[in-house]
């Protein structure tokens, strides 16, 4: 049963369609015409059941050759960066979670600069791979089930996750509660105060994306975070590292066209496009650091 839900930051009723159902991705895409807030409305439950927890039993373990591994590995040439300024900001180290820590590969780089790390992670075969390639125990919970202690963190990381959420105020309160006077949040989701959104609206890779749920601007998501108690530190539009085939693979997501998706598919696996890297940068991500205000 879909369901119909108020502005999660001002609390209004009142939106405007943006995107019909099925015209941008699965769901419609209205914006609050209170605070300008992106979101899908009505939101369909059973799809986010079917998304929030997944156990794959029936499925080999990964491997270095499987492509949530590859990626992994190349995001994590732009995550170092996070783990620079975490370090400039903590410098005497501490505890810190993952909320959504897919292979570890991150958690491990913390690890290794002498932080304490712990990971909320809920598809089992990442949550397997990471246990196995760098003896990291990740918790495959919801995050409304955390068992964690208030004030148990210094940092918390979220990356790409909040955007899936279907109650991210909910998220962030309960990070809110999970962090220590003055710890820090960092945040990574796609942003749509951009020219890329202006200029392909609902073909807009991010947007198109069955799975996002809210869609966040540089002030809509600090609205969001300053009202759960949280305070902005730092904003930046940030890009990625990526293979030609992973770019390839964004633009027939953009085309929204069957036949150009296979063309750039073939033109893929024939020129081995998926071993050659490049960095782009189209300020359509932006990355977010916040401070929980000693109370």
């Amino acid at each position: 049963m879909d369901k119909y839900i108020n502005c999660i930051i001002c609390g209004s009723r009142d939106y405007k369609v943006l995107f019909r159902e099925n015209e941008a991705q699965i769901h419609q895409i209205v914006q609050c015409t209170g605070c300008g807030l992106m979101y899908t409305n009505p939101q369909k439950e059973t799809f986010s059941e079917a998304y929030s927890y997944c156990t794959d039993d029936f499925l080999p373990p990964l491997t270095s050759d499987d492509q949530t591994i590859q990626q992994a590995h190349q995001k994590i040439l732009d995550y170092k960066e996070i783990v620079k300024q975490v370090n400039k900001e903590k410098p005497s180290k501490g505890r810190i979670l993952e909320i959504g820590a897919s292979t570890g590969i991150l958690l491990n780089e913390f690890r290794n600069a002498g932080w304490e790390v712990e990971g909320l992670e809920p598809d089992q075969r990442t949550v397997k791979y990471a246990k196995e390639k760098f003896g990291i125990q990740m918790l495959q919970k919801p995050l409304e089930d955390i068992p964690f202690e208030s004030r148990s963190f210094d940092v918390i990381i979220m990356l790409h996750v909040i955007e899936h959420l279907y109650e991210p105020h909910t998220g962030i309160a309960i990070i809110y509660r999970l962090l220590k006077d003055n710890g820090l949040l960092v945040i990574e989701t796609p942003t749509y105060d951009t020219f890329m959104y202006r200029v392909f609206g609902r073909r807009e890779r991010s947007i198109s994306c069955h799975q996002h749920i809210f869609f966040f601007t540089l002030d809509t998501l600090k609205n969001l975070v300053e009202k759960n108690g949280l305070k902005v530190i730092g904003q930046e539009k940030v890009g990625r590292t990526l293979t030609i085939d992973r770019f390839l693979w964004n633009v027939g997501v953009m085309s929204k066209n069957n036949v150009i998706k296979r063309v750039l598919s073939k033109l893929s696996e024939m020129f081995h496009l998926h071993k050659v890297s490049i960095y782009l940068n189209l300020r359509d991500m932006q990355r977010v650091y916040c401070t929980k205000v000693s109370t």
